[in-house]
């Protein structure tokens, strides 16, 4: 009744929670009984890896739509290495049939000119919608619509707080100058959806002068200052709010009937309890 490391999970409701593996191409389904219910294998796409959940890492929550559930993956690429051409040819996410593991295309694709003007870091949050998927990337101001119809819309979302243009990856830089383009400059990372509200929430992160790499490691685990931008059904960016860092820790968040809910337990939060688990409600009013 066991299940291999556990990379992430999807909580699709109480009697179908998904689990998946960091490594192979199995997916455990279970429910609040902590039983094993079915075990599910299936192919990992060729040029792709096996389905990428993870829960504060770039969120992408699959959805499952019939016996298909829409995942997230990445591309078994080193980063340094990735071209245009490769991009180009990849996708961000496929299907999983559900009962003979069979998977397929999604469609979503990488913007053309993503890498037009040099290599930037292509880490993608989604939110698959029944009809088309929304998706932002880590170097891109925009947000993307991708249409059933292959079509892809693009939409303005550059945040007031984050650097006119986004840095690209230093090629020729030391490791120090490697981590903190991943982790201190001007950078768009979760993207989730508010079925409540019909808004969705995109975190932002501001360029940081950073000179130590010991302070840099630090961000790892605790990353400062943040942005919430919010976005209405047509994704038009309505308003942003910015976040000094200290206070929450962004990437660990849920949102129910009444909003956006962060969680406070940052060690640098001088109200933070090793004990107690502790959110506060971030409201949106008109």
């Amino acid at each position: 009744n066991g299940v291999d490391f556990i990379l992430g999970f999807h909580i699709h409701n109480l009697d179908s929670i998904f689990l998946f593996n960091q490594i192979g191409s199995e997916i455990t389904l279970t429910d609040t009984s902590g039983q094993i219910k079915n075990r599910i294998n299936y192919l990992i796409p060729e040029g792709h890896t096996n389905a990428f959940v993870h829960n504060a890492y770039f969120g992408s929550a699959p959805r499952l739509k019939g016996n298909q559930l829409w995942v997230k993956t990445h591309i078994p690429v080193q980063f340094p290495k990735m071209t245009k051409d490769i991009l180009n040819k990849s996708e961000m996410a496929y299907n999983i049939n559900l009962e003979d593991g069979s998977t397929s295309k999604s469609e979503i694709l990488y913007p053309n000119d993503y890498l037009a003007n040099g290599l930037r870091f292509y880490e993608s949050s989604l939110v698959f919608q029944p009809d088309f998927t929304v998706f932002s990337l880590f170097g891109d101001h925009g947000v993307f619509k991708q249409n059933i119809d292959g079509s892809l819309e693009t939409f303005e979302g550059k945040s007031e707080y984050l650097d006119e243009s986004l840095p690209l990856f230093p090629v020729d830089g030391e490791r120090f100058e490697t981590q903190k383009y991943l982790t201190a400059s001007s950078r768009y990372e979760t993207l989730v959806y508010d079925e409540y509200r019909k808004v969705y929430y995109r975190f932002a992160y501001p360029t940081l002068v950073i000179e130590k790499e010991e302070d840099l490691l630090a961000l790892r685990e605790n990353p400062g200052p943040f942005v919430i931008q919010v976005f209405d059904k047509d994704l038009k960016l309505i308003t942003e709010s910015y976040f000094e860092g200290g206070i929450y820790f962004p990437n660990n968040h849920f949102i129910n009937e009444k909003g956006l809910y962060l969680s406070t337990n940052n060690p640098e939060n001088p109200d933070a309890e090793e004990d107690a688990f502790r959110f506060e409600l971030i409201e949106l009013v008109d």
